[in-house]
């Protein structure tokens, strides 16, 4: 999921800011596109 190109670029300027934060949120956010790209 970390090496997903679409989501580390608006990803990786939320995690540089607040880590834990950007995390949960990132996570409960983009949960279905992990999904959809995995399956």
């Amino acid at each position: 999921m970390g090496t997903d190109p679409s989501m580390a670029g608006q990803h990786t300027a939320r995690v540089r800011v607040n880590k834990h934060k950007a995390d949960w949120r990132g996570w409960k956010f983009m949960w279905p596109f992990a999904v959809v790209f995995v399956f």
